[in-house]
């Protein structure tokens, strides 16, 4: 029990009564009334926290700005919010129907070529990529060797290149050897003779050359039922 004094009259009385004992008023309206009136208590304000200016040397108050009042240097790091992302569980994971990736850190499905995970942003490293083929998927379809399954993965892919050379000596024709044997009299008569002293009479054959480029493409596959590892060629 606690002892109000009212609102109304000024006079002391117990706030179990319903009413004043001297005026009548509410016992209800009173406390309201006191209530109104109460101060309300304020939160002590946080101390300033200083930190000198690298740059200019100002002393600012970091709590109300992040950057310095005179020259507009950062006094507070950078806050980072990390981005979430879903971990993936096999049974609530549906493999798509064309070859794909697996991320190790949240198991989500990436197109092949993608080197990076569109779910967590993880960024493949070598021995971490490797391409899936599902069973659904059958151009270009790829069967193990051994068991005769094709659900094969795909580990390292290769691409390498070799050249041919191939040589071909061709007889010069009736047209090329005339001209060649005009032009040589000609400078013969010209030289008084000099021409074809200094210079060899040409041959009536030329070689010709042909470059070929091979690019051959290696496959390792790795089985998935059976575990049989084996090369290819594409």
């Amino acid at each position: 029990m606690a002892l109000i004094i009212c609102t109304e009259c000024g006079k002391e009385f117990s706030d179990k009564a319903p009413t004043c004992p001297q005026c009548g008023c509410p016992t209800s309206e009173v406390l309201k009334e006191l209530s109104k009136n109460e101060p309300v208590s304020e939160m002590p304000a946080e101390e300033p926290i200083m930190q000198k200016c690298p740059i200019c040397g100002k002393t600012n108050d970091i709590l109300q700005n992040d950057y310095c009042e005179d020259c507009g240097q950062r006094l507070t790091p950078y806050r980072h919010q990390e981005k979430e992302f879903q971990i993936y569980t096999p049974s609530e994971m549906v493999p798509p129907d064309h070859p794909y990736t697996i991320c190790p850190v949240c198991h989500a499905f990436n197109e092949t070529g993608t080197f990076k995970c569109v779910n967590c942003g993880h960024d493949y490293s070598f021995s971490e990529y490797s391409v899936i083929i599902p069973r659904s998927y059958s151009h270009p379809k790829v069967v193990c060797p051994a068991c005769g399954g094709d659900n094969i993965k795909i580990s390292i892919e290769t691409v390498s290149e070799s050249e041919t050379v191939r040589g071909e000596v061709r007889k010069k024709s009736i047209t090329t050897r005339a001209v060649n044997k005009t032009g040589r009299a000609v400078a013969n008569m010209a030289t008084l003779g000099l021409w074809g002293a200094v210079l060899p009479k040409r041959s009536n054959y030329s070689e010709k050359q042909q470059v070929t480029k091979n690019i051959i493409k290696h496959k390792y596959c790795v089985c998935q039922t059976c575990g049989h590892f084996w090369e290819t060629r594409l």
